[in-house]
């Protein structure tokens, strides 16, 4: 939604009005319940066609004035002010079409005059309400992938690798050994005494540890906010165990958590660590410091480049993947272990998205690496689903069209993958049941079944 584009009906000064209200309020003027967490509200996705929920999936960031939903595969929800959200609440989008609309029914929620340019104003009779500001602070940016490569490697290398983990990734996902050692799985510490041996050790070898998704600093009890001695480096420990995400250089620029969740949460989540505002921190009170946090910096979400583990063992971090391997056609999955599974049973170079509406950075990275041909290998429920009313998610289907538009508009060879919803959900299981998937030409609709290795 572009604001811009309709500056010339609605004014300025009531765009940025309404687009200054803090989200956490208009959520709930809206009617949404809010649970905190951290320095976020969670709620369920205001997104009237993303279906049935089990659980609030729907994150507001309190410092930086966004929100965005991370539910199943990403319904495409998100925004960073008021209007956007109250779009996506009323209207199921936040596209241009519905912004005057959008400006107008929130304008009426808080008595807010509607002005526009030509001197025309909407008055709202209903009572002014004197909106919750958003809190202002900027982005904080992680560490050069090169800073947190090193990072990363070194903790992993300290973290324990339980047998439990082990035996199922042997298990579930066919991996072996060695293939678990090319990964870099690792179990997350498991005792806070461990996970305290761990940054101390980190810090000891001289390795700086601020604005590393994942790392942060707490207050010590009874501490004051004001005086730097009373910080101390800790981790997240929620979770199983860690998914190294590389980048095109083969570097780990984050991890994935598995959650081990069973109760429709969140099966994965970002190691992450967003600090707390400074107004925020500012306003504390003894009975909420403990939750505050400095020096930390949020992961974001990132495509995984993933390759064969025979390859990755000879992968030297920093190098060129072209140096070692074919890049001229690469398979779009989502998830790390589906990359990780297919990249090993097709022999080929593979993205995994952190979900299905995160393509966004997916032309971009398409582009740098000269790729030529694409092959997207979206789960199967974005055609066929017989517990959703049209039949198909709707919304993973929508991803799945902007991506092919967006590839054909870059001159991108795009083909689908596709396989019978019986043999499997992801692409992986359908590999691991050795079921082949069958390759559709988009533009002229030919078929053929896939041979192992693939060639493209």
């Amino acid at each position: 939604m572009n604001m811009n584009d309709t500056a010339n009906f609605i004014s300025k000064e009531t765009i940025n009005m309404l687009s200054n209200i803090s989200l956490d309020d208009v959520a709930e003027r809206l009617g949404h319940t809010l649970r905190r967490s951290g320095n976020n509200y969670a709620l369920f996705c205001p997104n009237p066609n993303h279906g049935f929920e089990k659980t609030p999936d729907t994150m507001i960031s309190l410092s930086k004035g966004l929100f965005k939903c991370f539910g199943g595969g990403g319904c495409g929800c998100r925004g960073n002010n008021a209007i956007s959200f109250y779009s996506w609440h009323t209207y199921g989008s936040a596209e241009k079409e519905y912004f005057k609309d959008s400006v107008i029914g929130l304008a009426e929620i808080y008595g807010i005059p509607v002005k526009f340019e030509n001197g025309k104003v909407i008055k709202n009779d209903s009572v002014q309400i004197v909106p919750k500001q958003r809190a202002v602070m900027d982005e904080v940016p992680a560490q050069p992938d090169e800073i947190c490569n090193k990072v990363y490697r070194r903790y992993l290398s300290l973290c324990p690798l339980l047998e439990d983990h082990v035996k199922e990734w042997r298990k579930r996902r066919k991996y072996s050994d060695s293939e678990i050692q090319a990964f870099g799985l690792r179990s997350v510490p498991t005792s806070v005494e461990q996970a305290n041996q761990i940054v101390r050790t980190l810090l000891e070898e001289g390795y700086n540890l601020d604005r590393i998704p994942g790392f942060s600093k707490a207050l010590k009890v009874n501490g004051d906010p004001a005086n730097e001695d009373d910080w101390y480096w800790i981790i997240g420990m929620q979770g199983k165990y860690y998914l190294p995400v590389r980048n095109e250089l083969g570097l780990i620029v984050r991890l994935r958590v598995a959650t081990g969740r069973t109760d429709g949460k969140a099966k994965y989540v970002w190691f992450s660590s967003d600090p707390t505002s400074p107004d925020e921190i500012k306003n504390s009170t003894v009975y909420s410091r403990d939750r505050l946090r400095i020096g930390g910096a949020p992961s974001g979400a990132v495509i995984n480049v993933t390759v064969p583990s025979k390859l990755l063992k000879l992968w030297k971090p920093g190098d060129e993947l072209s140096h070692y391997f074919d890049t001229s056609v690469a398979i779009v999955t989502e998830g790390e272990h589906k990359s990780t599974i297919t990249a090993n049973y097709t022999n080929q170079l593979v993205f995994g998205l952190p979900g299905a509406g995160n393509y966004q950075d997916l032309i971009p990275l398409a582009k740098r690496m000269q790729i030529k041909k694409l092959a997207i290998a979206i789960d199967t429920d974005a055609f066929v689903d017989k517990t959703k009313k049209q039949g198909k998610n709707v919304i993973v289907f929508q991803h799945l069209q902007n991506m092919v538009t967006l590839c054909i508009k870059e001159d991108i060879e795009v083909v689908l993958w596709c396989w019978n919803p019986e043999d499997g959900k992801g692409l992986d299981d359908s590999l691991l049941n050795g079921v082949l998937p069958i390759e559709i030409d988009i533009l002229t609709d030919d078929r053929k079944v896939i041979s192992l290795p693939y060639i493209g």
